[in-house]
């Protein structure tokens, strides 16, 4: 969880002011609420473009942790999937269906950073799922598929 700041309006001169604050009282301050980006206990990336929609969501811990291990969720089905599509349509296809993959993961990653919502939420877990399905062929099939392009003298150095 970020580090929260909380806004407070002043009546007289209407001047906004920001102060450290809980997700509760983020949450429940009708002026609004920012992340800290000053904080060294905030980790600033590209998370916390999509976090403010999502702070006072009440499932934003398994939210988080879901678009954290979506890559990894993403290269084992990946892995299941594509790996073995390497013996039946040839390596070098399922190579580049996963180049595809990564490039549509990476272009969506990047397009949806421009929008904060929780549709946002969504479609950059699925952008990054598609990631990490293209990435199992490289690290499953490359070193196969370089090992059957070299000659038996140089594959003890692949």
């Amino acid at each position: 969880m970020p580090v929260l700041q909380c806004a407070s309006v002043d009546p007289v001169t209407g001047e906004i002011t920001w102060s450290v604050c809980s997700k509760a009282d983020a949450c429940a301050n009708p002026a609004g609420y920012r992340i800290d980006e000053d904080s060294q206990d905030t980790i600033t990336n590209f998370t916390t473009q999509i976090q403010p929609s999502l702070i006072c969501d009440e499932h934003y811990k398994w939210r988080m942790s879901l678009l954290g291990s979506s890559m990894f969720i993403g290269y084992l089905t990946g892995s299941v999937l594509i790996t073995p599509l390497g013996d039946v349509i040839g390596r070098k296809k399922s190579i580049t269906i996963g180049c595809l993959f990564q490039a549509i993961g990476l272009s969506g990653i990047t397009l949806s950073l421009s929008i904060t919502s929780w549709s946002t939420y969504r479609s950059i877990w699925g952008f990054i799922f598609l990631l990490g399905t293209g990435t199992s062929s490289h690290y499953n099939l490359t070193h196969v598929y370089a090992n059957e392009l070299t000659t038996m003298t140089h594959q003890k150095r692949i």
